[in-house]
């Protein structure tokens, strides 16, 4: 593994690097469209919540493969080229959306009713009231599961070698078949891949921890 280190340093951090990449802009897309699909989902009026609820069930009853794949292929049928990098980040950021939906609604039933109810009375658009009161109480209350779906996100990522992404999986394949060494390379990545979701792990701890004191202050 060392000789691995050694030889194919450049190579794994790389990888590493565009792992870290595509998962962050995953996140983050998936963050804006889940927003907007957890707010359709909790609407009143069935044709908005109809439609986010076919897309949710949908996203979440298809691997995440396919999904990728689909976004990758589908262009060509009419005549486009997508970029791999875009087809991952979309697919992974529209696959966490349907995840991170649920995470906005369930945050977004712990607000108190009173508050709602409260700006409803002195005169406050649903809008208003959205963006006012409830979105910043939801994206406080959601940091911590957001930081373990970054975590999902991450092992997902090594999926997306299978559309020529050079993350982290795709430069191990390319160690293996320039050095003959799976075992050491696999582990290597494996160790790596650990790291990542311990780090993110601990990180979510801390945020909850903080958020936790914060409120019995």
């Amino acid at each position: 593994m060392l000789a691995i280190i050694t030889d194919y340093g450049d190579v794994v951090r790389d990888g590493l690097l565009m792992t870290i990449w595509v998962s962050v802009l995953g996140i983050l897309l998936g963050g804006a469209v889940g927003l907007t699909l957890a707010a359709g989902l909790s609407s009143k009026h069935r044709v908005v919540a109809w439609p986010c609820k076919v897309y949710r069930s949908a996203v979440r009853g298809t691997p995440i493969l396919v999904q990728l794949l689909m976004l990758f292929y589908m262009p060509t049928a009419f005549g486009y080229q997508i970029d791999p990098f875009v087809a991952a980040t979309l697919g992974l950021g529209l696959n966490s959306a349907a995840f991170q939906a649920e995470i906005f609604r369930a945050c977004s039933l712990a607000i108190p009713k009173g508050q709602v109810e409260a700006a409803d009375i002195l005169g406050f658009k649903p809008l208003n009231i959205w963006w006012s009161i409830k979105l910043p109480q939801v994206i406080r209350l959601s940091l911590p599961p957001l930081i373990n779906e970054l975590g999902i996100l991450v092992k997902n990522s090594s999926l997306v070698s299978i559309i020529s992404v050079t993350e982290l999986m795709r430069r191990g394949q390319q160690i293996v078949s320039a050095s003959y060494q799976p075992l050491e390379t696999y582990a290597l990545l494996a160790i790596i891949y650990i790291a990542l979701n311990l780090a993110l792990a601990r990180s979510g701890s801390f945020v909850e921890g903080r958020l936790a004191a914060s409120g019995k202050e």
